[in-house]
């Protein structure tokens, strides 16, 4: 009877802003056509012909505000580094359309949560969703927040085990470093 509670809304023919498209957002952009969205992409270490190549040719690669402006959905997936930590802020949802979701499944540190809580409370974003809980996030009103758990499954397990063994490998054999933390 109160199902009218948990009503939502179609991601077919949403756009989903990509915010980096590495690994993960190449593979979320793909999945996110896959379903019919439209996909707009951002990453600054890529151009959009790598982008039509690498992803889909109908990825539209474009500029950060382009991508806030535009989406009804988006999602980060860059790394923390000085540039990055704090990107998402008030001046970054400033540009958003009103009533924007958004998807932060990457690092913590990229999400101003204050400015979250505040663009959550104004309606500016509608929901935010994250696997980074804290204080702050499990009492954003507006906020799903889970656990963390994308590496905690037994194949990622198995997986990161054969990754760190095959990086050891290849620095006692070749000198190289990688993934270094």
């Amino acid at each position: 009877k109160a199902k009218k509670q948990f009503a939502g809304g179609e991601i077919l023919g949403k756009t989903l802003g990509v915010i980096g498209l590495g690994a993960i957002g190449k593979l979320v952009a793909q999945s996110a056509e896959a379903l019919g969205m439209k996909v707009i992409g951002y990453d600054p270490a890529m151009d959009e012909i790598t982008v039509h190549e690498q992803i889909s040719p109908t990825v539209e690669f474009a500029d950060l505000p382009k991508v806030l402006k535009e989406s009804d959905f988006i999602t980060i997936h860059v790394p923390a580094l000085p540039a990055t930590k704090g990107m998402i802020n008030v001046d970054a949802i400033d540009q958003r359309k009103d009533g924007v979701v958004f998807l932060n499944f990457s690092r913590d540190v990229l999400v101003n949560e204050d400015d979250m809580a505040e663009a959550l409370a104004s309606k500016k974003v509608k929901c935010y969703v994250t696997d980074f809980p804290n204080t702050k996030s499990v009492n954003m009103e507006g906020a799903i927040v889970i656990p963390h758990l994308g590496a905690s499954t037994e194949e990622s397990e198995d997986n990161c085990a054969k990754m760190a063994a095959a990086e050891v490998k290849d620095f006692l054999e070749n000198g190289n470093i990688t993934h270094s933390v």
